[in-house]
């Protein structure tokens, strides 16, 4: 159980109504950003542990949870904020429902292929898990569809990544490191995704995904891919602030 005086700290941060305890799983439920950069400052100073989630529709918390073990709830993150179907891309938070994105979607004439009605999941958690899909016998992947991401890192920089013009992206694709990070990089606050016109939505009538798998394991010096990853991991989060997945 952590300290009670830890726990008000963090409630005097984000709001006494913003505060749950349940099962022994401390959650918070920040009102903005600036609330979630204080919280980070405060885990880096008490060692706290953050666990980023949306729904928790993909958290399994027998591998994750440790002690002192913070849950940044983000479903208070749920707006669309900007869409652009002339561009065919949309701005939004990460704790909106992917089953919710289409919907509100339609009266513009574009959708987003990867939201599907029956999801239980959020935006900011498909990005997380990296969720891909097949059509066609072709991939559908998150990734692909990432334009743009503003994270709240360790450091408690505000670090804004990529483009939110598809044919606009240059030089290196920063939002790809956090597609699939398992919120183990920093805490996604806004996302900037592509579209497709609703003409195309046939294309993807027939999707089905594969579920996405938290790899971790043991020994990573005879995989360059999990010792480039776990580089990228120390660079951005040296305090190890956010709970740690290689893959």
């Amino acid at each position: 159980m952590m300290d009670k005086k830890l726990i008000d700290r963090i409630a005097k941060i984000v709001g006494d109504e913003n505060i749950n305890l349940n099962l022994d799983r401390l959650y918070a439920y920040p009102p903005d950003t600036e609330a979630i950069r204080e919280v980070l400052a405060l885990a880096r100073e008490e060692r706290l542990n953050i666990i980023p989630v949306g729904t928790e529709s993909k958290v399994n918390y027998q591998r994750t949870l440790k002690e002192n073990t913070l849950i940044l709830n983000l479903s208070r993150f749920n707006r669309i904020k900007k869409v652009v179907p002339e561009d065919l891309y949309v701005i939004l938070e990460p704790g909106i429902l992917l089953k919710e994105i289409n919907k509100n979607l339609k009266s513009y004439g574009v959708f987003y292929p990867l939201a599907k009605s029956q999801d239980k999941g959020t935006v900011g958690g498909s990005i997380g898990a990296g969720i891909k899909g097949t059509t066609n016998e072709r991939a559908v992947l998150t990734r692909d569809f990432t334009l743009a991401l503003e994270v709240v890192l360790a450091s408690g920089e505000k670090l804004k990544t990529g483009a939110r013009v598809f044919k606009s992206v240059t030089g290196y694709d920063l939002p790809k490191l956090f597609v699939g990070s398992w919120g183990s990089l920093g805490i996604i606050t806004e996302v900037s995704l592509r579209l497709h016109p609703l003409e195309r939505k046939d294309d993807f009538e027939n999707i089905s995904f594969t579920a996405p798998v938290m790899k971790k394991v043991d020994r990573v010096e005879d995989d360059p891919k999990i010792k480039l990853n776990r580089k990228i991991k120390e660079a951005l989060d040296p305090s190890g602030i956010f709970t740690d997945f290689v893959s």
